[in-house]
């Protein structure tokens, strides 16, 4: 087999930035994967999901008009998959190779720092870079190993959806799946560890949203566990623990697990060439350098951002320090500059940190809150619930801010992009918003800023 300038193990969000900008810097790549290119946000993460909100958000909007409405869950998930395969065109094996990429589709094995096993042939290469993203975390319960569960990585190929859901975990995943679930006619119950529902997200998001949820007719258990799970011929039987230690019995025709992901560090040659790990993510430097001097890591697989965006982005600022040969200094995403967000309705935004952590940081911080309902074009969309909050420093720089609610993510770019040019939030009232539009919620907060 032929060399490589770059050998690519993994063909998800890392994987595939990492192979288009190689090829676009003139290096001979090759992309290595089991499955399809696309990785897990594509088939079984980001892409399936908005796909099936978008359609649990329309039947809501149908149902507040015609209550009665008809739901055929089996043509529900049959759109979400046709959805999923038209927006996977762009990064099929044809477009990949169209674009001078080297694809092969097998299980990779690192045999030395420069030689890949797969498919029972031997390809090298001058950089291997390992992005094999990670898996649905599989939690230790009793009774567990006897059913069938579901998790984010089998949910979209359901012919059709359970008639009853026990939902595992109240994190992003967890919650976006409940609430569409509920609004497709399933009833849904989520239990989660935490006092909280998103634990990550400040506190009145959190309450916003499980206030929401349970409106809509979640049952949502925090501070809970469950302890069991028993399968008997009318289906399947759950014994939740409530922070009480009452015992809660629920029957429930499916199980979904949500319970955090785990990295795909395994089985792929690690020990052949003496890489190290850490709590099972392998270990990089600051150059996303393994062990091995020429051997890199990106991705979910390092456990920095479990991301799309965040893998993305670190897959081409690694390929400009590769392809300058180590002159480039990398842009390092971190806990004050990382974005996310949550796409239940209300949607949920989040850039860099919480009230309380900034708090821990700066001694003098100030808060700007605004509710949906000072927002004009919110008021006669009829999508008043939600708020967005901005923490600035002493001078107006931003250091965290939430949205939650109509097109929050969106939204957030603004702010995102005014905390990493160091543009004060002040500075933001001297430009023009159009009216009516959600983008005035930006600069109304821009208003209320006062220098201390």
């Amino acid at each position: 087999m032929e060399s490589f300038d770059i050998i690519i193990i993994g063909a998800g969000a890392a994987g595939l930035n990492a192979a288009f900008s190689a090829v676009e810097n003139g290096k001979k790549t090759v992309l290595i994967d089991k499955y399809r290119p696309g990785g897990e946000c594509t088939w079984s993460g980001c892409i399936p999901s908005k796909a099936f909100l978008q359609i649990a958000k329309e039947y809501q909007q149908v149902k507040k008009h015609t209550p009665a409405v008809e739901i055929n869950t089996a043509l529900i998930m049959d759109t979400v998959r046709e959805r999923v395969q038209v927006a996977h065109v762009n990064e099929s094996v044809e477009k990949i190779q169209e674009n001078g990429i080297y694809y092969i589709c097998g299980h990779a094995e690192i045999q030395t720092n420069n030689s890949v096993k797969v498919n029972d042939e031997i390809v090298y290469g001058d950089s291997i870079i390992i992005a094999t993203g990670s898996h649905a975390r599989i939690p230790t319960i009793s009774g567990l190993q006897d059913i069938e569960y579901l998790t984010n990585e089998n949910f979209f190929q359901q012919k059709e959806l359970p008639t009853s859901l026990l939902v595992i975990g109240g994190g992003p995943i967890g919650i976006e799946l409940a609430q569409a679930s509920s609004r497709l006619g399933v009833e849904v119950i989520v239990v989660e560890r935490n006092p909280r529902i998103l634990m990550q997200e400040e506190e009145v998001t959190s309450e916003l949203i499980q206030h929401t949820v349970e409106y809509e007719g979640v049952e949502v258990h925090t501070s809970a566990r469950v302890e069991t799970i028993e399968t008997q011929s009318s289906g399947i039987v759950c014994t939740i623990i409530n922070s009480s230690g009452d015992k809660i019995i629920r029957q429930v025709h499916k199980v979904l697990l949500a319970t955090g992901r785990e990295p795909n560090s395994f089985n792929i040659g690690l020990k052949n060439v003496g890489i190290e790990k850490v709590d099972e993510y392998i270990k990089v430097d600051e150059c996303f350098q393994t062990s091995i001097p020429n051997i890199y890591a990106v991705g979910d697989v390092i456990g920095t951002y479990l991301f799309s965006h965040a893998a993305g982005y670190q897959a081409r600022e690694l390929i400009k320090y590769i392809c300058s040969a180590g002159n480039h200094k990398i842009k390092h995403l971190d806990h004050t500059n990382i974005t996310w967000s949550t796409f239940t309705e209300p949607e949920v935004a989040r850039l860099g940190l919480t009230e309380v952590k900034a708090s821990e940081i700066y001694s003098n911080i100030q808060v700007l809150y605004l509710s949906y309902k000072e927002l004009d074009r919110a008021i006669v969309d009829d999508k008043t619930t939600g708020f967005a909050k901005v923490i600035c420093d002493s001078k107006g720089y931003i250091v965290g801010a939430t949205i939650v609610g109509e097109r929050a993510s969106e939204l957030l770019s603004e702010l995102q992009l005014a905390r990493m040019e160091g543009i004060p939030i002040q500075n933001i009232k001297n430009t023009i918003h159009s009216y009516p539009s959600y983008s005035e919620l930006i600069y109304l907060l821009s208003t209320n800023y006062s220098l201390v």
